[in-house]
């Protein structure tokens, strides 16, 4: 049985959900390292990055909670000290690109906080859900950056495979694409998808008009934000000056007259997406759709974040094209998966600029939604099976993987 013992920090949040593993790992929690064996302090994102005490990981204070009497035992190299974001889609401020929301140096603001207090900066590891992460910042600072895919076993831990395994799908619907939660590239999405929905190729889309968390996260700030990546940073986003402002500036007003559009019930202002029913919710609208287009939590610069909004239709068994970063399709493939290159050109993975990527995504929707579009969605049941089941395998040895790299620092 893998065992991994945790120091219980004052005052930390969350303490039962501190790290990410499942009953594969039994997980002891202790309140001091003794001299012998091997001990883990786990500062796990949860929450809003910018409560107490999430925030304090995000200006690298994080290490201020540490009791001093344990700085000799981390430095001595039986505790290792985790700050843990690869749940999120924080990753560092690359050079060269868009950077804004989910983005800052932590390997940097830790390592100098680890010299401040005496910490060997060696001894952190900064886990991250931005799988680009770890390359980028190797030999960047003396703290080890770790990307990590944690929905690869995290999300089939949430789920039953035996109540996706057997299911009939009916597509009476062309497409499914949900967006519970607004974000600039999903709001441009749905925009573009008014042009291709039509009646004979209808779609299952979910937008909120509003959010009572979020007010600033409507489908028009959606295009607010979008103008202000342009003029911030017109060396890297909509480098071909795509889109045309004025015409999706109506198009989207236009649209949020008609928000919002549901698929299901949940509200996400009370409900995260981490939560069972916020996966189960809506699986039965996936089998009455032939296609699912994902639009993934990040679509945006250099970073490559994958999240459970990619793995929802491979649960229920739907083939997808996917708004995303570059290479996702690319990342999928690396772990086992199968993609949907036999009906769909998926040149747009390799499309370095975000609105091209974008554009080229959505253009084989249209192309698809004037085929047959049922008929080609049988001739990929083999792939939809494959990754189903392959998702439920991997995820074990992906959980393994972590909990071994761990044991090895």
């Amino acid at each position: 049985m893998n065992k991994l013992r945790l120091l219980t920090i004052p005052d930390w949040v969350g303490i039962d959900k501190n790290h990410p593993f499942s009953d594969l790992v039994d997980v002891e929690y202790v309140d001091n390292p003794t001299l012998t064996g091997k001990f883990f302090i786990w500062f796990k994102h949860i929450g809003d990055p910018a409560d107490h005490p999430t925030n304090k990981i995000y200006n690298g204070t994080v290490l201020d909670m540490i009791p001093e009497k344990w700085i000799p035992s981390i430095n001595a190299g039986n505790v290792t000290v985790i700050v843990d974001t690869a749940e999120e889609s924080w990753g560092p401020i690359y050079k060269d690109t868009i950077n804004h929301v989910d983005s800052e140096n932590i390997h940097y603001l830790l390592e100098k906080n680890a010299i401040r207090l005496g910490i060997i900066p060696k001894r952190i590891l900064w886990l991250t859900g931005d799988m680009n992460a770890q390359e980028y910042c190797k030999d960047a600072s003396h703290v080890c950056v770790k990307s990590v895919c944690q929905f690869l076993f995290s999300f089939s831990n949430l789920v039953n495979k035996n109540d996706y395994e057997q299911v009939t799908h009916k597509p009476n619907k062309f497409l499914i694409c949900p967006n519970r939660f607004p974000k600039a590239h999903r709001g441009y999405t749905v925009a573009k998808l008014s042009d291709i929905e039509s009646p004979t190729a209808p779609m299952r889309i979910s937008f909120p008009k509003s959010m009572e968390y979020w007010p600033d996260n409507t489908i028009i700030d959606s295009y607010y934000k979008l103008y202000d990546r342009y003029k911030k940073w017109p060396g890297y986003f909509d480098v071909g000056n795509r889109i045309n402002w004025e015409e999706l500036l109506h198009k989207i007003e236009a649209l949020y007259e008609m928000l919002p559009r549901k698929i299901d019930d949940i509200d996400f202002n009370t409900n995260t997406c981490a939560e069972p029913d916020a996966i189960s919710s809506i699986h039965e609208h996936y089998h009455m759709s032939a296609f699912c287009l994902v639009t993934e939590t990040w679509a945006e610069g250099r970073k490559l974040f994958i999240s459970d909004a990619i793995l929802a239709p491979m649960l229920n068994k739907t083939p997808f094209i996917v708004i995303g970063n570059k290479a996702t399709l690319k990342f999928l493939k690396s772990k086992g998966f199968l993609t949907f290159d036999s009906i769909i050109d998926e040149s747009y993975d390799d499309v370095h600029d975000d609105v091209l990527r974008w554009d080229t995504a959505l253009e084989q929707v249209r192309l698809l939604s004037c085929r047959d579009w049922a008929a080609e969605r049988k001739r990929v049941e083999d792939i939809v099976q494959h990754n189903f089941n392959h998702m439920f395998a991997i995820a074990a040895q992906e959980e393994q993987s972590l909990f071994d790299w761990l044991q090895s620092t």
